[in-house]
């Protein structure tokens, strides 16, 4: 196997082939997706110096003072020799990455993807989104949990720290300053309160949220994070806020004695007709300051997390004022810290009834914070994504990773890929690209990316149908290795076949879809669409209105096809009322002004028909009868020469 793979170390995110070495958190090893063992611990301090120092021949005199400093020359040179042996062993084929002569070692340069190398190279870019990428590869610490107890090494060992924690600190510096500038400042916020948690006595970083807090209408959550600042630099430095802050925090308190007292809640805002739900900051119960962080930490990444999903609304809280009592619910919870391990309890509360409706308790491993963290979010967020609005079929679809950025990643591309446009299709696309990059076992972003490319084979006209379907097959292919009972596999299988003219097979693999998965909503509305092509209309309704109990907030599509159901069993009157409703929801889709037309034409009112058409075409110029062919399989053709010939009427041109 050669290794030597120098364009390798230019990219954010590992291959998944050769070798792939972790620095940054516990020390990892993998060579092409297998994890290498490397049970010395100056075997591991060894290769990570090395690897560090890619292409530079290190003295063998270097390396004994570094790692054996306290051993004579010649039994330090044995050591030496035999770390390399085992180093080799370990490393198997890919050990012709270590060039070894009498006086010297070397990793050769570019043989293995660093997750250092890549942070570093991220964090010149000025691009938010590879900045973001950047802080996905800061695992923790460099090398965290190793110490050999040679004074040379553990000097290189916080210096590299020191380092890489300034780098990151950086980047979340720019990452906070972007989005602030943008007007997005949960955003900056959540920046802000990562960049103190690497450093709690960065002053600059607490003025800044204060400022955001301020901004947001939350002064006294901006007065708590001046309180925070105050504490910090009295405990651990002995020194007051600087004249700056001080300011601020009295221009804060100024604006709050003359701001005027809330108007009573229930007519302050209005909400939007989708489940909404407040945060509120989580308490720590731990006679540890230090875990006061991690439960702010957790509030925010919460609240980021969960505003991430399209069909919540996340109504702000702040750490003094009281929960917002006009959003649906109220999350609120603990954290305990016992020894090494914390245990996160977390209660949803229905604020009409005042009820919890459900509640969650979650422990980690405190060596690993910030990946406690992060696995904890996710689960909450997950859970309630689950409770709140899609139902069982979030736990099918995105629930299928542990990793909050994966997750993360796919919530943002179903969101995308739900606008049914070329352009947001392939962002989509990207978008699971880096989820599987980051947890390549992700099963529902796997299968999402090949509906991408269904997508493509079905309304793309720039595209190569088949071609896009032989590469939807593909991923299909990968999840059945990884889990060949998954149903969305057979619902995406059921979508193949149908665009490939074999009706039957289709109906028959998403009935093997729902079958494995009986509460996933996706694959229960996607038999119905199937149904409604081949005919079954009754079958087909029965499904959608089952889709839609199974998903509360059910997407537009489940819409679009009960109009069409109303349509062809001769309810004009039901289709137009839905088809006008799918319209209101999807203003940019050409295919509502299609639904529209197609039903004014079958009801004889040719003029509506061909206005709506005009309107069509004022939206999507290029928008004709071959999306028409493209897209619609009907199992009887007749049918589908009907809805052509209304359209061509209405004046939809070829």
């Amino acid at each position: 196997m050669s290794i030597v793979k120098a364009p390798q170390n230019q990219h954010f995110a590992p291959s998944g082939t050769g070798v792939e070495i972790r620095l940054l958190g516990p020390m990892t090893v993998q060579i092409d997706g297998q994890a290498v063992t490397l049970a010395a611990k100056k075997v591991r301090a060894l290769l990570a110096y090395l690897a560090q120092r890619e292409g530079v021949d290190v003295a063998r005199t270097v390396l004994t003072g570094l790692l054996w400093g306290e051993r004579g020359e010649g039994q330090a040179r044995a050591s030496l020799r035999q770390s390399l042996s085992e180093l080799r062993a370990a490393l198997g084929e890919a050990a012709d990455a270590l060039i070894a002569s009498k006086e010297s070692v070397t990793w050769r340069a570019g043989s293995a993807w660093l997750d250092t190398r890549a942070l570093e190279l991220a964090a010149k870019s000025d691009d938010v989104d590879l900045l973001r990428t950047a802080t996905e590869l800061y695992g923790g610490d460099f090398l965290e949990g190793l110490a050999i107890d040679e004074s040379s090494f553990e000097q290189w060992l916080v210096s590299e720290r020191e380092r890489f924690r300034l780098l990151v600190a950086t980047i979340y510096t720019r990452l906070a300053k972007s989005a602030e500038d943008a007007g997005k400042t949960e955003e900056a916020i959540a920046h802000g309160l990562k960049l103190l948690q690497l450093d709690p006595l960065q002053e600059h970083v607490h003025r800044m949220l204060m400022r955001l807090y301020a901004a947001q209408g939350r002064p006294d959550a901006a007065l708590a994070q001046y309180e925070r600042c105050e504490r910090e630099l009295a405990n651990q430095l002995g020194v007051k806020p600087d004249a700056e802050t001080e300011t601020l925090m009295r221009a804060i308190k100024a604006r709050r004695r003359e701001t005027p007292a809330r108007a009573d809640s229930k007519a302050s805002h209005a909400l939007p007709d989708k489940p909404s739900i407040t945060v509120v900051p989580f308490a720590n119960l731990s006679s540890d300051r230090e875990h006061a962080f991690f439960a702010e930490g957790l509030t925010q990444d919460i609240i980021a997390a969960l505003s991430k999903i399209r069909e919540l609304f996340v109504v702000s809280s702040s750490t003094l004022d009281p929960p917002s009592t006009n959003a649906h619910f109220k999350l609120e919870g603990s954290l305990r810290a016992a020894g090494s391990r914390i245990r996160v309890t977390a209660h949803l509360i229905d604020n009409q009834s005042g009820k919890h409706v459900w509640s969650e308790r979650y422990e980690g491993d405190l060596i690993d914070i910030f990946a406690v963290q992060d696995q904890i979010t996710q689960a909450i967020a997950l859970a309630l994504q689950v409770r709140l609005t899609s139902g069982d079929m979030a736990r099918l679809w995105e629930g299928q990773t542990r990793n909050l950025r994966a997750w993360e990643k796919m919530v943002a591309a179903r969101d995308v890929f739900l606008r049914f446009n070329r352009v947001d299709n392939a962002n989509a696309r990207q978008l699971l690209e880096e989820a599987c990059a980051i947890d390549p076992s992700y099963t529902g972003a796997i299968i999402l990316h090949g509906m991408t490319h269904w997508w493509d084979a079905r309304f793309n006209r720039s595209t190569d149908p088949e071609q896009s379907l032989r590469l939807a097959e593909k991923d299909v292919e990968t999840v059945i290795t990884l889990n060949p009972d998954l149903g969305i596999s057979y619902m995406l299988r059921g979508g193949i076949a149908w665009l490939r003219g074999e009706h039957d097979l289709a109906v028959e693999f998403a009935e093997q879809a729902v079958s494995r998965s009986p509460s996933d909503a996706h694959s229960v509305a996607f038999l119905a669409m199937l149904h409604m092509y081949g005919g079954e209309y009754e079958k087909s309704m029965a499904a959608l209105n089952l889709a839609m109990r199974l998903c509360p907030q059910y997407p537009s599509w489940y819409v679009y096809y009960v109009a069409f159901n109303n349509l062809w069993t001769g309810d004009y009157p039901a289709a137009l009322d839905v088809a006008e409703l799918y319209l209101r929801r999807e203003p940019d889709d050409p295919f509502a002004y299609v639904t529209m037309a197609t039903i004014l034409a079958f009801q004889g009112r040719s003029t509506e028909a061909a206005d709506m058409i005009k309107e069509l075409r004022r939206h999507s110029s290029d928008f004709g009868l071959t999306e028409i062919r493209l897209s619609q399989p009907y199992r009887d053709p007749a049918k589908f020469e009907k809805v052509v010939t209304a359209l061509r009427s209405a004046g939809l041109p070829d």
